[in-house]
């Protein structure tokens, strides 16, 4: 044991240490991604601009959504974590983690394509 830390200490680093990875790996992996998305789009004219629209959307309206919102959304749909990994990193039961990621899902998909409201003629 590392003299002058405690048990309690070094759980609380290694987690956090283990938390900073994962999301540096998770800002990777979405730079990996935005680069196969754009790669892999169709080049017609029409399709490219929307698939770089839908993208942008995405990504602004996933900036605008609450951190721990966020960090669930990351962890879960973009790192592919399981939820019970993913719960386990936040520090939260899984129920609190189902809970971040509907409202997040929903707060996405009403930035993105509006409420059933905004699309009656």
């Amino acid at each position: 044991m590392a003299a002058g830390y405690e048990v309690g200490q070094l759980d609380v680093s290694h987690c956090a240490n283990l938390f900073i990875d994962e999301r540096r790996s998770a800002r990777r992996k979405r730079t990996a991604l935005a680069e196969v998305a754009q790669s892999a789009t169709v080049r017609d004219g029409a399709r490219d601009a929307e698939a770089r629209l839908t993208w942008s959307e995405t990504c602004s309206a996933l900036l605008t959504l609450p951190e721990e919102q966020r960090s669930a959304i990351a962890l879960v749909l973009i790192d592919g974590m399981s939820y019970r990994d993913a719960a386990d990193v936040l520090g939260v039961p899984i129920g609190t983690l189902t809970s971040r990621l509907a409202r997040g899902r929903d707060g996405l998909a009403s930035k993105i394509f509006g409420t059933m409201q905004d699309k009656r003629p």
